[in-house]
């Protein structure tokens, strides 16, 4: 599952790495082990090198017509699709949703990217290099003369009409995906660097099912 700006960012060929967390609390560990800190491995452990993800997007519903949030394109026919899925989910819809739709309830075959992954590896969260942090999406801008960095989603306004809040920008690409992390993750989880699963893939545009 990817937001908007991180769709765009692989549409535009600058986000070519993704990291997850590499482990995750489950609560029935906790039962057996009886610390209250029990974590499992998770699935994003078991993905190598040649494995290929379909990218799930949110989106909107105009009348019979899928939307791509991040962009405002229509899902466009393939024969890879099933036109009985297709019809069902129109007459399910019937144009009801004009909001975006969270990135999990989007269906397989309105799939449009696929990302074939050619490394991973498992790392703590802040051995992210600063090109790598580049290859994730994060952008410079120039604010008073001086390079600085933010996130895909931050940059508005600088001295070349693009703009981010201070919350947002940071001396390096390194910092400014720390304060990406703590965005998506919650304040703090940047400073406790958990090992998380660094993938790099290419992006292709199709359908996951498509030949």
């Amino acid at each position: 599952m990817f937001s908007p700006p991180m769709v765009r960012a692989m549409l535009a060929g600058r986000k070519t790495q993704t990291r997850r967390l590499a482990w995750q609390h489950l609560a029935y560990l906790d039962a057996v082990e009886g610390t209250g800190k029990g974590f499992g491995a998770t699935l994003w452990q078991s993905v190598k090198p040649g494995d290929r993800l379909w990218v799930r997007e949110p989106f909107m519903v105009d009348g019979s017509a899928l939307v791509y949030a991040a962009d405002g394109r229509e899902f466009a026919h393939t024969s890879s699709c099933d036109q009985r899925g297709l019809d069902l989910w129109q007459k399910i819809t019937d144009g009801r949703y004009k909001t975006p739709r969270p990135a999990r309830w989007m269906p397989k075959w309105a799939n449009r990217l696929v990302l074939t992954v050619w490394q991973t590896r498992i790392e703590r969260v802040q051995e992210i290099s600063d090109e790598d942090a580049l290859a994730e999406g994060i952008l410079p801008a120039f604010v008073k003369g001086r390079t600085m960095y933010a996130n895909f989603g931050a940059w508005a306004y600088d001295d070349r009409n693009m703009y981010a809040s201070i919350d947002a920008i940071a001396p390096t690409a390194h910092l400014a995906y720390g304060k990406l992390w703590d965005e998506l993750h919650g304040q703090g989880a940047w400073a406790s660097n958990r090992e998380v699963v660094a993938m790099s893939y290419e992006v292709e545009r199709r359908n996951i099912e498509a030949t």
